[in-house]
């Protein structure tokens, strides 16, 4: 049912490259998946927005899903907009983590950490 009944959305994501010639550097990538991880599985990479050094400074990143779309941000600045697959009807949870892809082997900024200032939630009013 595409992501009405749950989905992965994605606030802040960095490739691995560190290279400060290369495009990605100083991005960060928001994107929204759904119908598992298997044959199903759909993605839409909402874009790549610049973050003032993500990789050693403090950045906000946020998403406001209501029951129209998701809106995504960077320093409280818009980057995108989407209701991809159909906006998630059910409850979802946070994971924050620092995943290591395939390239492992080849990743020299190795050990790495993650450092997180806060986490907020908020909720909509129901509207009586």
């Amino acid at each position: 049912d595409g992501g009405k009944s749950g989905c992965e959305i994605d606030i802040f994501e960095t490739s691995y490259d560190f290279n400060k010639n290369s495009l990605s550097y100083n991005s960060i990538y928001q994107t929204i998946h759904v119908d598992s991880y298997e044959e199903n599985h759909k993605q839409e990479v909402q874009g790549s927005f610049y973050a003032d050094d993500p990789y050693n400074k403090f950045n906000t990143y946020g998403v406001e899903w209501n029951r129209d779309e998701y809106i995504f941000y960077v320093n409280g600045i818009e980057t995108a907009r989407t209701d991809f697959a159909g906006v998630c009807e059910v409850p979802l949870y946070f994971i924050i983590s620092l995943g290591v892809d395939e390239k492992i082997a080849k990743n020299e900024y190795l050990p790495s950490a993650l450092k997180v200032d806060y986490v907020r939630a908020y909720q909509y009013k129901e509207l009586l």
